[in-house]
């Protein structure tokens, strides 16, 4: 391969040319003597390059890679590779760089320095990768186990606050009932509720984002969805803002919860609202949209398929990147007074019926949030008016499981003011010695699905395996397998969800008694 000189034969040197033009990393060679400002120059560059950089090789001969910094370049990275060169020590380094016009990119950066025969610093070479797409695929799977991780913390809470709040909330309201009206006590207990109240539409809210709450989803035509809040919405964001709605029609369906989709809306129709306190346009539209395996690859969490999109865009004031990556997170908020709960509201809803959400956003032009929900191509599910079952009360018993005292005894007063026969257990196995003892009917099991030991389905099956006409009803605060998958309620399931009213817990209870039996066959 050498020469009898040390050359390199011409053909060598031609390969070698070739091979160095066509790599896809850029290759930078530089002087072994540093400049004035402790860096050395350049002397040469590939064509990859200046691909990457746009700088032409004429321009940068001479200087230094001080060109490749931007406003996102971390001082400490630059300090190790003023350090690495004046120490004469190899480097490698992960830095973000920017480009002769100002697009910034991460790249690895691997520097060597160059020694001649006599052992003399003759060069340096740096090889730079360009790892953008690598790091954002990190950062798309961090912020995703984060916010997963923050989602289990959230729905754990809610399930606990849930039951401090049906105590809270249901003592009270047999409180408000024994009091007089108008008085001083009255009012003051009215305060107590109310604030339980809305303590109870955070934890909704906290359920939301971890996808922990019930969904009762249908086959859902969104443009009607839209239009049908048209008027709320234009109450909300007020006349200081346009509204612009452009539908690709007809629009396939989705098959999702139509409440859950309506507060989606909503919140980023108001959102966007206020990102232009002194008005401008909000565009609503909707269109389909095929996302593939490349769009998967890049985007975590996402499956292929055909989605349908609802795009919501303001030309409000906009978000910085720090601000975008954070706007999900629960009670994060850049507003005063604000709760932090609404995007993240939006995240969870989107993410438990199985879509996609994606937000663009400048400082000084606007945000734009796409929805992707995935198509059911189902027949729109048509409006069902029910008739509300009479909260009556009866002289059936009614056997309560449930390990919290506070929710079981406020259960118990609740239930025995409607006229009902009740027994109290804390869990499966006193339930169950309470059963055996108990000589006449027990017409309703009312259980919390979580329970110590064994769940609330697994109490169900073993009573009703001796009492076969007895009905079932669960509560929880919190959605989990045992009756719950993905947020849909199991065929055959009556949940009642914490935290309860009075008058919440007489209809279901009425329900559930006058209902069909519990099918332990529909459960497995």
């Amino acid at each position: 391969m050498w020469s009898d000189d040390g050359e390199w034969p011409a053909a060598e040197q031609q390969l070698l040319r070739a091979s160095v033009a066509r790599l896809n990393d850029a290759l930078i060679i530089l002087a072994a003597v540093v400049s004035a400002d402790g860096l050395p120059a350049i002397e040469f560059v590939n064509e990859a390059f200046e691909r990457r950089s746009g700088w032409p090789r004429a321009d940068v001969i001479g200087k230094t890679l001080t060109l490749l910094e931007g406003p996102g370049t971390a001082p400490e990275a630059v300090l190790r590779v003023r350090a690495a060169f004046a120490s004469c020590e190899p480097l490698r380094i992960e830095m973000l760089f920017s480009s002769r016009d100002g697009r910034e990119f991460w790249g690895d950066l691997d520097l060597m320095p160059i020694f001649d025969d006599a052992r003399v610093h003759s060069h340096w070479v740096a090889v730079l990768r360009d790892i953008s797409e690598r790091r954002r695929l990190e950062e798309q799977l961090f912020h995703a186990q984060k916010m997963d991780a923050v989602g289990r913390l959230a729905g754990g809470v809610a399930h606990d606050f849930n039951n401090v709040l049906t105590a809270i909330s249901g003592f009270s309201e047999l409180l408000l009932m024994e009091l007089p009206v108008g008085g001083g006590p009255h009012g003051e207990v009215l305060q107590i509720k109310a604030a339980a109240d809305r303590a109870a539409a955070m934890t909704r809210q906290l359920l939301a984002f971890s996808r922990k709450q019930i969904l009762r989803p249908v086959h859902v035509e969104v443009n009607g969805l839209i239009i049908e809040m048209e008027r709320l919405m234009r109450r909300v964001i007020g006349a200081h803002v346009h509204i612009r709605t452009a539908f690709e029609e007809p629009l396939p369906t989705v098959f999702a919860d139509p409440s859950q989709l309506e507060q989606v809306l909503l919140n980023l129709v108001v959102n966007a609202s206020e990102a232009m306190p002194d008005g401008g346009t909000l565009t609503i539209e909707t269109g389909t949209a095929q996302l593939g395996e490349a769009y998967a690859a890049r985007n975590h969490g996402v499956v292929p398929g055909r989605y349908i999109c609802l795009i919501v865009s303001d030309t409000g004031h906009g978000m910085d990147r720090t601000t975008r990556e954070r706007i999900f997170e629960p009670f994060y908020t850049t507003k005063r007074g604000g709760t932090g709960l609404g995007l993240s509201t939006v995240y969870g809803i989107v993410r438990q019926s199985g879509g996609h959400i994606w937000v663009y956003s400048e400082v000084g032009v606007g945000t734009t949030f796409k929805v992707y929900l995935p198509v059911s191509g189902e027949e729109p599910t048509p409006d069902v008016i029910g008739v509300e079952t009479q909260a009556r009360g009866g002289d059936e018993t009614i056997l309560i499981v449930e390990d919290e005292t506070a929710v079981r005894e406020v259960a118990r007063a609740m239930l025995q003011r409607r006229g009902y026969q009740v027994l109290v257990a804390s869990e499966g196995d006193q339930a169950m010695r309470i059963a055996n003892r108990h000589a006449g009917r027990i017409d309703l099991l009312l259980t919390d699905v979580v329970l110590p030991r064994a769940n609330g389905r697994v109490v169900a099956e073993r009573l009703t395996a001796s009492r076969p006409e007895m009905r079932v009803l669960f509560m929880s605060g919190y959605t989990e397998d045992a009756v719950v998958h993905q947020g849909v309620l199991e065929e055959g399931i009556r949940l009642l969800e914490k935290p309860f009213s009075e008058s919440s817990l007489a209809l279901r209870v009425r329900e559930s008694l006058d209902g069909a039996p519990y099918a332990v066959s529909r459960m497995h």
